[in-house]
């Protein structure tokens, strides 16, 4: 029976409820010629509720979560009870050399991760070739943004997982952008889709920019390593970087300015001109209220942004930000770009 909770726990990896598909897996590690049986179910249905009796795992109660394709009837999941998954001790582990850290982590859901990693370590995993890190997330671990959450956590600290040992590497989204060979070397990163629109018409007509790029939000801070790449591809030497002022533009903007600072990407900095611009016609519309004012802005965001910013320009933001409101991007839209073509 303990055999049989100590594999439903590194199945959960640190969550309280184990699907069926998962039940199963930890009865075949635990007990591979049952499993294999014709009589399995009832095997497997018999092995619960002993640890039901046991009072270490919940079985849902509702008809409807049960799995009535055969009998006996199987639950869809299991619910492990927290006190006993928390004194579970897990058995002694050879760790490969390379995840000796191991023996210091006591998370279950982090054994469960290094367990795969083990595993396709054993499966020869040093000499795979280098793939895109989400390639290798569905190889090892069956989902293809699982190292994507992984490289956020504490196992990517120094001195543990790296992109490397796993034989990967971080692919940034493609930027979309549209290029004017002829005009200077600077771009211009537009943050709503809309606008880019918008933007690349003028563009072609003004050839103020070598290219206008769509930043797409915040998927720009992630995308730091393409912009490199483009902008290496296009000759540009800096960019600018223009989007709404609210709360969460603000953000967006500085820490794409810190990513890029940090990396091999020109610098960025707010497009000031277009700023002024959009502040300039902050009156052709009702007040709006700022629906991102629950993100968190740092005061270093703020300083940051406002003192690249003219006076009058300025003492808007800071009211803006006070207040609760907000200018959206849309405001310089095609019909002003259009106006400052004739002018």
């Amino acid at each position: 029976m303990k055999a049989l909770l100590d594999a439903l726990l590194r199945q959960s990896q640190g969550r309280a409820r184990v699907s069926l598909d998962a039940v199963w897996s930890a009865f075949a590690e635990v007990d591979p010629v049952s499993a294999a049986s014709t009589e399995k179910r009832a095997l497997l249905r018999r092995a619960l509720g002993q640890l039901v009796e046991a009072n270490v795992v919940h079985l849902p109660t509702a008809s409807r979560l049960w799995d009535r394709s055969a009998e006996p009837y199987l639950p869809q999941w299991v619910q492990l009870v927290r006190d006993v998954a928390s004194r579970a001790v897990q058995p002694e582990v050879a760790w490969a050399p390379e995840l000796e850290f191991a023996r210091s982590v006591t998370n279950p859901k982090q054994l469960g991760t290094l367990a795969r990693v083990q595993e396709w370590l054993a499966r020869g995993g040093r000499t795979r070739p280098l793939v895109p890190a989400r390639e290798r997330s569905l190889d090892i671990f069956g989902h293809e943004k699982a190292i994507d959450a992984i490289a956020r956590g504490a196992l990517f600290d120094p001195g543990r997982l790296t992109y490397a040992l796993l034989r990967c590497f971080p692919v940034s989204p493609p930027m979309v952008y549209r290029a004017e060979p002829s005009a200077p070397p600077v771009a211009l990163i537009i943050e709503n889709h809309h606008t880019y629109h918008s933007f690349v018409r003028w563009n072609e007509r003004s050839k103020q920019y070598r290219a206008v790029v769509y930043g797409s939000g915040k998927a720009v801070i992630h995308g730091v390593g393409a912009l490199a790449e483009t902008f290496s591809l296009l000759g540009i030497t800096s960019a600018e970087y223009f989007g709404g002022v609210d709360r969460a533009g603000i953000q967006i903007l500085h820490a794409v300015a810190e990513a890029a600072a940090a990396s091999e990407a020109p610098p960025i900095r707010p497009a000031v001109a277009w700023y002024e611009v959009l502040v300039d016609r902050r009156l052709l519309v009702a007040p709006l209220r700022d629906d991102t004012a629950l993100e968190p802005l740092s005061a270093d965001a703020v300083a940051w942004f406002t003192a690249w910013l003219g006076q009058p320009t300025r003492e808007v933001v800071g009211e803006l930000m006070q207040t609760g409101f907000r200018l959206p991007q849309e405001l310089v839209g095609w019909e002003c770009l259009s106006a400052l073509l004739v002018a």
